[in-house]
């Protein structure tokens, strides 16, 4: 049973509630959203949007992507009658198509809700998780499909300096040229020796269907783009984000706005103070939904006394942070943790009990995951906020929450297509199999795996044999050889099952963009993910992708 598939054996009604209003398919998503695009944000709520404006301006600034169109949608925060639909995450490393996938998502729903209401006003928001520890694994790591690597996976590495593993990526330097440098040549060399398949393998020559000097240039020229934005960037969390917004905002031509996460705080301040202030409620709704979702065999990714948490992060200046507990001091509440950096002991006063005030400490506080859905509901008036499969665990902690709270949540959208395409890195590994057609590979798997197993039966018994002739003085020189013969045969199956269980590994790669740009060039990407929007709509088909490189020479 996939992860996703367990939260549908959920029978607690609040959360199989939330989880049957998830949309199936896209026109389900239009559907329920055609609703609220004339509805107004009322005061409250427009005066936060605006307090978004600066930041977001800023970034795009920064990243060199304020286009015009970028600059009339940030005026449109300014509009009552203006709908968000955001998605998030943390600033990855060259990050698989999944991230991509989500503001494709919602720029083909916007585009069709002004089609419906040409008047509509709608933007789509993608907040950068900048405020994430730097040890995340794909915050510094990519991944290939490489059949030459033991694993099938080649990694491209971002090196964290030690005393650094726990700063939040927002404060670590971008990369060096010099690193920079030797992820050119580790990508050139791996599309070199991927196009070769040895002699000594099933089919024998050279990929011929990929044009190399084609392969070579989509590479080029996306990495064109890696060092103009590595010129721009201050730190590796703007490298990984404005390489983003450079694909989203000139490459694909999207309108999609970007802000930091740890420049929100500001804009949804009145709903940390609600959160503060209606923490019991909060706290034990969290833990009984955590405990709920565990019991079903479903690992939430949240840490597990994090209902014991306040529902924000103080940071350090070290450049860390601290997970922080609310606790009273008279009638004073403050905030008090350890900083997981530099393990010092920071403490925030939020005021009087009754009058919680965090306007001089709202910078230094950035929100946890569960919730932000709540407070984009809440304070930005978030129509639709799309998920990802890793991020049901939180998502559905904050729907039940924000139900207990009576605090209205957003539509949330999942695309868990799966991307199917046999790009150079795929074709290698299956023309060592001796095909060039994807297949299952694990019956076969399974079927080399009994074959071992049979040998190791048949040595062992030829072995034991071998040492009843030897206490008995029988000569053993035609049992050596049947005992070598077959451990020859049964080498030759291990390296064969080792080349299958690569193969597997690479067909189950989510890769990182860098094997889109490869393949299709980064003009090409963005029409095959929104074609399958509009011409099948299953949120959960795959989607079968067609390479610009795979061509006859």
């Amino acid at each position: 049973m996939t992860r996703l598939a367990k939260f549908y054996t959920v029978s607690d009604p609040l959360i199989s509630g939330f989880i049957s209003s998830i949309p199936l398919n896209f026109s389900d998503i239009i559907r329920l959203l055609k609703p609220f695009t004339n509805v107004a944000a009322d005061p409250f709520v427009l005066g936060n949007r605006i307090k978004l404006k600066s930041s977001i301006r800023r970034f795009h600034s920064e990243a060199d992507t304020l286009s015009s169109v970028v600059s009339k949608h940030i005026d449109l925060l300014g509009d009552p009658f203006t709908q968000i639909l955001v998605s998030m995450h943390q600033p990855n490393l060259f990050p698989y198509g999944g991230i991509y996938k989500k503001i494709v998502l919602l720029e083909t729903l916007k585009k069709k809700l002004e089609e419906a209401d040409p008047n509509g006003k709608i933007i789509n928001l993608f907040i950068v998780i900048d405020h994430e520890f730097v040890d995340d694994r794909w915050i510094c790591h990519a991944q290939l499909p490489d059949v030459h690597h033991p694993s099938g996976i080649m990694q491209l590495t971002y090196p964290i300096v030690k005393s650094q593993k726990r700063w939040l990526v927002k404060n670590v330097d971008k990369p060096s040229l010099m690193m920079l440098d030797r992820w050119r040549k580790q990508i050139r060399s791996w599309i070199r020796e991927t196009l070769l398949v040895p002699k000594s393998s099933q089919t024998g020559t050279t990929l011929l269907n990929f044009n190399k000097s084609k392969v070579l240039d989509n590479f080029d020229h996306f990495w064109a783009k890696v060092e103009s934005v590595r010129h721009r960037a201050k730190s590796l969390a703007d490298f990984n984000a404005f390489l983003l917004s450079e694909m989203i905002n000139k490459v694909f031509g999207y309108s999609t706005l970007f802000v930091r996460a740890s420049e929100i705080s500001p804009a949804v301040e009145d709903g940390i103070k609600y959160l503060v202030s209606n923490f019991h409620t909060y706290s034990e709704v969290l833990q009984e939904t955590e405990k709920t979702l565990i019991n079903h065999g479903i690992n939430t990714r949240v840490s597990t006394n994090v209902y014991k948490s306040a529902p924000v992060w103080l940071h350090c200046k070290c450049g860390s942070k601290a997970s922080v507990r609310l606790t009273k001091s008279g009638r004073q509440t403050l905030l008090t943790g350890i900083c997981l950096g530099c393990r010092q002991v920071l403490r925030q006063d939020l005021g009087n009990s009754d009058a919680i005030d965090i306007s001089g400490s709202v910078q230094n506080l950035s929100l946890r995951a569960v919730p932000t859905p709540i407070l984009l509901a809440r304070d930005l008036g978030v129509a639709c906020l799309v998920s990802g499969t890793g991020g049901m665990g939180y998502v559905t902690d904050a729907a039940v929450i924000s139900k207990m709270l009576s605090v209205r949540f957003p539509l949330i959208a999942l695309w868990t297509s799966v991307d199917i395409y046999n790009g150079i890195g795929q074709s290698t590994a299956l023309r060592y199999l001796g095909t060039q057609e994807r297949i299952d590979v694990q019956p076969l798997l399974g079927k080399l795996e009994h074959d071992n197993e049979v040998y190791a039966s048949r040595i062992k018994a030829l072995t034991i044999e071998k040492s009843r002739m030897v206490r008995n003085n029988i000569p053993i020189d035609q049992i050596l050889q049947e005992i070598f013969a077959l451990k020859q045969e049964q080498r030759k199956l291990r390296k064969r099952i080792e080349l299958v269980q690569r193969t597997s590994n690479i067909m189950n790669l989510s890769s990182c963009f860098i094997d889109y740009a490869v393949n299709f060039g980064m003009d090409n990407i963005e029409s095959e993910w929104r074609s399958h929007l509009l011409e099948n709509g299953n949120l959960a088909a795959p989607i079968y992708m067609n390479n610009s490189a795979d061509v006859t020479l």
